[in-house]
C-alpha cells in the first residue's frame, strides 16, 4: 500500500487516507485533543484527504507558540496521523522534485509563521507583515558548500546512539555496512545509504507513529518517519552526524503540501537534506522545513517533533510565487 510519504511513483495514496480516517474515527469531542473533532466527520463527508486550511480547528492553547511539554499532554498518535494525512492546498509546481529554488508566501492568520519555519542554508525568510513571510527554499546537493564557509561542528549528540536512533544496534550497523557498498567518502556513503533505505524499506506499515531505527532495521517496514529514523541511525553508524527533520512536502497529485519527515547529514561543513523515501541523491525545494531534532530526549516519546506540524496545518496557507529548475 502506498502512503502519504511514498513519493517514489505517483504520490499520495487515498488508501492511506481512508485507513487513517477509519483509525481516527474513534476520536470524540469529549477527549480535548490538539486536533479537535469535527475533522473526522468532515473527512467522511468530503470523501477525500485534501482539506482547505479552515477544515482543521486548532485550539488557541495548542498552537506552536505554546510550550511543547504542555502541547504533548494533549497530543495522541491518532492526532498526528490525522494531521499528517491532511494537506494544505496551493498552486501547481511543475516537476516539483527537480525544483532547485522556490519562493513561497506563507500566511498564518493571527500568528507569526516565522516562529514555525526553520531558517538556515536551505531556507531564507523575509518578513511581509506580522502574519505573512516570503520563504525562499533552496535545494542543496550532498557535497555542496555554502557561502560564508562551513558551519560550526555539530554537537556530539548528533553522532551518538539514543533511544530512537540506535546507531550501535547490530542490525543497524550491519545494514549500514551493506548499504554503503564500495562508497568511500562520507558524501558518497550518505547518498548510497539514502538509496538503500528507499530500496529496502518496502512494507509501508502505519501501525506505529514512529518506530525506532532498531525496530525498522528488524522489520524493514514503516512510513516516512521510519525511513528518516533508520537513515539517520545508519549515517551515525558510519561516522556521519545526522538528525531528522519535520516539515511539509509538496504532493503533485493534489497540488498541496502534506506532513513529512526526512533526514539531514552533516557533510563538508553543512547540514544537507536527504530523503530516504525518495532516494534521489538530492532533496528538491519542494520540502519546507519546520524543525530538526536529534531525538535524543530519552524521556520523550517522539511526539514533540510533530507538534509544529499538527498546529500549523490548522491555519497555514502557502502560495507559490516563483519556481526555478
Amino acid at each position: 500500500t502506498r502512503s502519504l510519504c511514498d513519493w517514489s511513483s505517483d504520490v499520495c495514496s487515498s488508501d492511506l487516507a481512508d485507513r487513517k480516517r477509519r483509525d481516527a474515527g474513534t476520536l470524540g469531542a469529549d477527549r480535548g485533543k490538539a486536533v479537535v473533532v469535527g475533522v473526522v466527520p468532515a473527512l467522511a463527508r468530503e470523501g477525500t484527504h485534501v482539506l482547505e486550511p479552515e477544515a482543521l480547528a486548532i485550539p488557541l492553547e495548542a498552537r506552536w507558540a505554546r510550550r511543547i511539554e504542555e502541547a504533548l499532554k494533549e497530543l495522541s498518535g491518532e492526532d498526528v496521523d490525522l494531521a499528517i494525512a491532511t494537506l494544505i492546498k496551493t498552486s501547481k509546481i511543475e516537476n516539483s522534485l527537480e525544483a532547485r529554488r522556490v519562493r513561497y508566501r506563507v500566511h498564518v492568520p493571527g500568528e507569526d509563521p516565522a516562529e514555525v519555519l526553520a531558517e538556515g542554508p536551505t531556507q531564507k525568510i523575509r518578513r511581509v507583515d506580522p502574519n505573512t513571510v516570503e520563504l525562499e527554499v533552496l535545494s542543496l546537493r550532498p557535497g555542496d558548500t555554502i557561502d560564508g564557509g562551513p558551519s560550526r561542528e555539530p554537537e556530539k549528540r548528533f553522532s551518538q546512539p539514543n533511544k530512537f536512533l540506535q546507531s550501535d544496534d547490530r542490525r543497524v550497523v550491519d545494514l549500514a555496512a551493506r548499504g554503503v557498498g564500495p562508497a568511500q567518502s562520507p558524501v558518497d556513503q550518505s547518498v548510497a545509504l539514502e538509496r538503500w533505505v528507499r530500496d529496502n524499506v518496502k512494507d509501508k506499515n502505519f501501525s506505529t507513529l514512529m518506530a525506532s531505527a532498531a525496530e525498522v532495521a528488524e522489520k524493514l517496514s514503516g512510513d516516512c518517519t521510519e525511513h528518516a529514523c533508520l537513515l539517520a541511525a545508519m549515517l551515525r553508524s558510519r561516522g556521519v552526524p545526522s538528525r531528522v527533520v519535520v516539515g511539509l512536502m509538496y504532493v503533485p497529485r493534489d497540488s498541496a503540501f502534506g506532513g513529512h519527515m526526512w533526514t539531514e547529514a552533516f557533510l563538508n561543513g553543512v547540514w544537507v537534506p536527504l530523503d530516504g523515501v525518495l532516494g534521489k541523491g538530492r532533496v528538491g525545494a519542494d520540502h519546507i522545513k519546520f524543525l530538526d531534532a536529534g531525538l535524543d530526549d530519552d524521556e520523550g516519546d517522539g511526539f514533540a517533533a510533530f507538534v509544529p506540524v499538527v498546529s500549523a496545518l490548522g491555519k497555514m496557507r502557502i502560495e507559490v510565487l516563483e519556481v526555478e529548475h
